[in-house]
C-alpha cells in the first residue's frame, strides 16, 4: 500500500489495533484530541468502531469498514435483522423476538435449547442465557433475541476481507478445547476462552460450506470490508451457520501478519 495507512481503534488501548498498526507501519489514531486530517493519499482502517468522527472520512483516499456497517454487524439483533433482508443470506440458527415463536420450538423438540441474547453487542459470550424450557422463558424480557441452539461437531472463524475485488479468506482458525481445562469447566454449546477454548490454525480442515457462509454473511452487511466471522459446523447435515461477525477480532502471531498482507493489498 503506497499511501498512509492509519488505524481508528474501538476503544483507546485496543491490543490489537496497535499490533495491526506496527505490523503496518502505519499510524495509531487517538481517539480523543486527535489530530488526524484526512487527505486523498490516506487510507482509514476502522477498527470495529460505530462511532466513527465525520471529520476523519471527508476527502479520505480509502475508507475500510464504514461505521454503519460496524454497527450491523457488531449488533447480534441487526446482524440476523440485515442478514436476512439479503437477496442472498447466510445460513443461521433460526431466531426470534417473540417467545411464542420459542415455545414453539420446545413444543417441537424434546431437549430444545434457545439462547437468550441479552448484550446485543457483547463478545466473548457476554450475555448469553441459555434456555432450557418454556418456563424458563417466562423470565425472558420482551423482544430479546433469542436463537435456536444448533447441534455442532466444530466451530471456526473465518477472517474474511475485500481489497479490490471479491470477499476473500484472510485467515482461518478452528476453536479447540484446551487440554488441561478439566472435564467439568467445558462448555461445548458456549466454545470460548472462558469455557475451555484457544483458536487454532495447524493440521486443520475446514468444510467448504464454512468458507461460504462467512463469505455470504460478510456480504450481506453491505459496506463491511472486513470481519471475523464465527460459524458452526453440523456434520450430521453437512451445514455451516453463521453466528456473528467480529470486526475487531483479537490479533496474534501469524493472523497479524495475514491481516497486515491483506491490507496491503487495497489500493487507493
Amino acid at each position: 500500500m503506497v499511501a498512509t495507512t492509519f488505524v481508528f481503534p474501538y476503544r483507546a488501548g485496543s491490543r490489537s489495533a496497535r499490533a495491526l498498526t506496527e505490523a503496518l507501519e502505519g499510524r495509531l489514531i487517538r481517539r480523543e484530541n486527535s489530530r488526524f486530517r484526512p487527505s486523498r493519499n490516506k487510507t482509514l482502517i476502522n477498527w470495529g468502531s460505530t462511532d466513527l468522527p465525520e471529520s476523519h472520512t471527508r476527502g479520505l483516499g480509502k475508507l475500510l469498514n464504514h461505521p454503519e456497517a460496524v454497527r450491523s454487524a457488531s449488533n447480534k439483533r441487526m446482524f440476523f435483522e440485515r442478514n436476512s433482508s439479503s437477496a442472498e443470506p447466510a445460513r443461521t440458527p433460526d431466531w426470534t423476538t417473540d417467545k411464542a415463536v420459542a415455545r414453539s420450538w420446545f413444543q417441537e423438540r424434546e431437549n430444545q435449547l434457545v439462547f437468550a441474547r441479552t448484550a446485543l453487542a457483547g463478545h466473548s459470550g457476554e450475555g448469553i442465557v441459555k434456555i432450557t424450557n418454556e418456563r424458563e422463558l417466562d423470565g425472558v424480557r420482551d423482544g430479546t433475541l433469542l436463537v435456536k441452539y444448533v447441534k455442532k461437531a466444530s466451530e471456526f472463524r473465518i477472517h474474511v476481507g475485500r481489497a479490490d475485488g471479491p470477499f476473500s479468506v484472510i485467515d482461518v482458525q478452528k476453536k479447540l478445547r484446551r487440554i488441561e481445562v478439566p472435564d467439568d469447566q467445558v462448555d461445548f454449546q458456549v466454545r470460548n476462552h472462558a469455557n475451555g477454548f484457544i483458536f487454532a490454525r495447524n493440521d486443520i480442515e475446514v468444510p467448504q460450506d464454512v468458507i461460504y457462509q462467512a463469505i455470504r454473511a460478510t456480504a450481506a452487511m453491505r459496506d463491511l470490508d472486513f470481519g471475523a466471522v464465527d460459524v458452526i459446523y453440523n456434520e450430521r447435515h453437512g451445514e455451516a451457520y453463521v453466528l456473528e461477525i467480529n470486526t475487531a477480532p483479537g490479533l496474534e502471531g501469524s493472523t497479524i501478519d495475514n491481516y497486515a498482507t491483506f491490507f496491503r493489498s487495497v489500493t487507493i
